[in-house]
Parts: C-alpha cells; structure tokens; sequence
C-alpha cells in the first residue's frame, strides 16, 4: 500500500512539472496580458519606422521592442518577410475589420 502511494505522489509530481514547464513555454510570448497581432514585413524597416506605421508615433517603438525580444535596437533594419509581433494598445492604428476581427 505504501508503495502505490509513493508511486501515484512520484507521478502526480512528475506530471505537475511537466505541466508547469509547458506553461511556461506556452507564455513566452505574452507580455502583461496585452494582445498582440503577428505580421510579416512586405519591405525591409526599421523597428521605429514599425512604429510609426502602426501606432502612427515612432516614440511607441519600445512597445514592439518588449514583445520582440530578437530586435535589439530601434535602428536595426528589421528583413523582408521577417515575422514581427504588434502590441495591440491604445494607440494601435489598424482597423478591427481589416485584422479579421469583426464577423
């Protein structure tokens, strides 16, 4: 009996970790619980030139700059065809239909 139960807490225990651990991965990506959309560059750009796009002020490039922790700084040239993470905030210029938002 007291071996059954060794057995089932070593497994439960094995099984919360790995649960765990998979979470973690799972959140990667998330920053604060703010939403984001993914893009992917038509023309090669810099990460304020990014900003400038979608949050119509470059001075909110450090919001994409948390999200991509691959961009180091501001005036990397960002590649064509490269996938970039969009922080959706306040000031997030896209129209909800044109982002598939609205049915």
């Amino acid at each position: 009996m007291k071996n059954k139960l060794v057995k089932l807490v070593l497994g439960v225990s094995l099984l919360m970790g790995f649960t765990v651990a998979n979470a973690q991965k799972m959140d990667r990506h998330i920053t604060h619980g703010t939403p984001w959309v993914e893009t992917r560059l038509a023309y090669a750009m810099t990460a304020t030139e990014l900003a400038e796009k979608y949050y119509g002020n470059s001075a909110e490039v450090n919001e994409i700059m948390k999200l991509n922790k691959s961009i180091s700084n501001m005036g990397t040239m960002l590649r064509k065809d490269m996938m970039v993470s969009i922080p959706v905030t306040a000031s997030f210029t896209d129209q909800p239909e044109l982002l598939g938002w609205v049915q």
